[in-house]
């Protein structure tokens, strides 16, 4: 499984540090990751209910209950497109005015956007529904096939239209999972022998609504974060930062793959602990132990290795002078993994309590982004000596607001060992 998701990986990588920008100018390379978020943020509502159904799944899985698995899954194809229509109405609402602020040209980009919104926001019940059922073979498969799909993709509609034909490539990875994934869980779960069953009594529903609202509570705060912070890098700063915020986080995320990877893992298997009383920090505090010993060595790599590994890149000498920006992103990505690993073990074992520090760090980050950068606007509100005052700092700085980002992560990080520290001193 890590060597598919590897794969994977590297085939994007590929693409997205030498593909897209031999397409993209230099000058709309900073809109391609705002852009990103937009459409995450667009399949937001269902990815908070799919990550309630993926616990529901596991549980009925542990159990056997092959045939509730079998309603759950064409229930919840039902109710998605409920969600996936909103999300294509929020594309109609909001995507003029996102587009004015990343200083991109409209034409089929909004099309293409909902296209790949659409497929993005359906591809999960599929892709988790492997990950439930603990089908990491096939779920293997899934991501090996897409990538190289994606890069075909973009090497095809990229050339006619640059960013248009990048998120219709974008698209297509989902369409691909859909496709395999379907393919793999046929005979589980929509074989004609297999019983459906009835699976939500009041006690399931009320415990359902429940994980999907404690879920929203972690999800929103965090989507929306990601979105201001690229949409400030873009928006603020100029084009050559935000292209360089773009080509070094590419490389920068490669030191969270190890996290990634075990966080999708732990997942069901904390799930299944948690279901039979089972404590579950020792797997836990392995699977961080190695992400950070990855990210570790990776760091060390690209210290050393920087300016050569920075020359190789399209334009790669526009971004020698970003050396402290990329150690910086190396951090923040491999922090981020660690931390995604924390939460999806809490969150396994329904245990929400972190969720007391987590929403007020990601509302302060938002307020302090948005203040610094955002000065003028206070002027006739605050003193003049306030504003000015924040003026002085220069914050409109990649620097500055990746070492904004950078303590924002730090912080998860040291709350989220403080928490693990307080429940094994009380057990």
């Amino acid at each position: 499984f890590f060597v598919a998701l590897r794969f994977g990986d590297a085939i994007n990588a590929f693409t997205g540090l030498f593909v897209v920008p031999k397409f993209v100018s230099q000058e709309e390379l900073g809109a391609v990751l705002p852009v990103l978020n937009f459409t995450t943020f667009l399949s937001l509502p269902l990815s908070i209910f799919i990550t309630g159904y993926t616990k529901l799944l596991n549980v009925s899985a542990v159990n056997n209950e092959w045939g509730k698995v079998k309603r759950m899954y064409i229930d919840v194809l039902k109710y998605s497109f409920l969600f996936i229509l909103f999300s294509v109405l929020l594309v109609v609402a909001f995507h003029g005015p996102v587009f004015e602020r990343l200083r991109i040209q409209n034409g089929l980009l909004g099309v293409a956007i909902v296209l790949a919104g659409f497929l993005g926001a359906f591809a999960p019940l599929f892709t988790n529904t492997l990950q439930g059922l603990k089908k990491f073979r096939e779920l293997s498969i899934v991501n090996i096939i897409a990538a190289p799909i994606r890069l075909v993709v973009i090497l095809i509609t990229m050339p006619i239209r640059p960013l248009t034909g990048f998120f219709v490539a974008h698209g297509s990875v989902p369409f691909a999972q859909i496709v395999a994934s379907t393919c793999a869980i046929r005979k589980t779960v929509f074989s004609s022998e297999l019983a459906s069953q009835s699976y939500l009594d009041d006690k399931t529903r009320r415990w359902f609504l429940r994980f999907i609202l404690l879920n929203a509570l972690f999800v929103v705060p965090m989507i929306i974060g990601n979105c201001v912070e690229t949409m400030i890098i873009r928006q603020r700063l100029s084009e050559l930062d935000s292209a360089a915020y773009y080509m070094l986080s590419r490389i920068a995320e490669i030191g969270g793959y190890l996290g990634l990877t075990l966080m999708v893992v732990i997942f069901p298997f904390a799930s299944e602990q948690h279901e039979k009383g089972k404590d579950n920090d020792s797997l836990l505090l392995r699977v961080i132990g190695a992400s950070a010993a990855f990210s570790l060595l990776f760091a060390l790599v690209c210290y050393f290795s920087k300016d050569f590994v920075l020359s190789l890149l399209p334009n790669g000498e526009s971004y020698l002078a970003y050396t402290k920006e990329y150690m910086l992103l190396i951090f923040i990505f491999s922090a981020i993994a660690i931390w995604y690993c924390f939460v999806n073990n809490e969150m396994a074992s329904e245990r929400f309590t972190f969720l007391r520090y987590h929403i007020p760090l990601q509302l302060v980050f938002m307020g302090i982004l948005f203040a610094f950068t955002g000065y003028g606007y206070f002027y006739g509100y605050l003193p003049d000596s306030w504003v000015n005052a924040i003026r002085e700092l220069n914050a409109c700085r990649l620097d500055f607001l990746l070492s904004i980002i950078a303590l924002l992560n730090l912080l998860r990080l040291a709350f989220a060992v403080m928490h693990i520290c307080i429940r094994n001193r009380r057990a």
